[in-house]
């Protein structure tokens, strides 16, 4: 069919390599816009796990994909639970809504998650490809910048005097 598109295939274990990947495949066209063959290739999981490993997100954050079905693709930091593990279903309610939302992005917090680490996440569907992906960071960074905001102030040689609030929820 000449109006498919991308093709992207939920992670597969390769039979020669025996090792996750994913498939992209796409038509390929005479000029004429006669069937020509097909274009593909894969990408081994790993890759997408090198690419989640990119941004600083701090203590507690995390980064993944998933794919059309909603399968994990690749996490980082990698979780050694089934929750953790390539093609699992599992995730938090919050992102089940936004996902059967429709919406192509979103921000949402979670208080329970796959390792336990409660986190204000951002989601996005990704349009180049039919996936999913999702970056959260920890509650707890709120509380490391303020620290690194007031120690300067905490090395000075006079007494200060440091008064915190935390917002209710």
């Amino acid at each position: 069919r000449a109006d498919v598109g991308l093709s992207v295939t939920p992670p597969i274990v390769g039979r020669v390599t025996k090792v996750w990947l994913i498939a992209f495949a796409r038509r390929y066209n005479h000029p004429d816009g006669r069937f020509a063959g097909v274009v593909s290739a894969s990408l081994p999981v790993q890759h997408f796990q090198r690419l989640l490993a990119t941004p600083d997100l701090g203590p507690g954050g995390v980064a993944l994909l998933r794919d059309a079905g909603h399968g994990l693709v690749a996490r980082h930091p990698p979780i050694d639970t089934p929750a953790g593990q390539v093609g699992a279903k599992g995730f938090s309610q919050e992102l089940a809504e936004i996902i059967a939302s429709g919406r192509p992005s979103a921000n949402f917090h979670s208080a329970r998650t796959a390792d336990g680490i409660e986190r204000t996440s951002a989601y996005r569907r990704v349009r180049a490809a039919p996936m999913h992906l999702v970056v959260g960071v920890a509650d707890v960074v709120e509380k490391l910048v303020a620290q690194r905001l007031i120690a300067p102030a905490l090395r000075l040689p006079q007494p200060v005097r440091v008064v915190c609030r935390e917002a209710s929820p």
